[in-house]
């Protein structure tokens, strides 16, 4: 996210606390965070699930809460499928970079 930002912009997150490895993740991203000060995360939000339909949502609702996002965060790829759907629908694909990391493993 750093490299895509150029260590620059406002970011939200979408998790999981359903799965450990989601919550290691966020985590583990929080802490690289710490290393890139013009990086702030403006919005986290618990799907409380691994489903892309919920993180599409909550995707939706975040871009219109922060429309001027250039970066967001899915904890697995299901959640980063619907970060995509949403900004996809919102006409943001290269405004908003996203970034997400599972390969479908962790919550099936």
């Amino acid at each position: 996210m750093a490299k895509a930002l150029n260590g620059s912009g406002n970011i939200i997150v979408i998790t999981t606390d359903v799965i450990r490895p989601a919550r290691d993740r966020f985590t583990g991203f929080k802490e690289v965070m710490k290393n890139y000060p013009g990086i702030n995360i403006v919005q986290y939000q618990d799907a409380q699930t691994c489903s892309t339909e919920d993180a599409l949502g909550l995707m939706e609702n975040m871009l219109q809460a922060h429309p001027d996002i250039n970066g967001a965060f899915g904890t697995n790829d299901a959640i980063g499928l619907g970060i995509y759907a949403a900004a996809k629908s919102a006409n943001k694909i290269g405004d908003v970079k996203i970034v997400s990391v599972d390969g479908f493993g962790a919550c099936l």
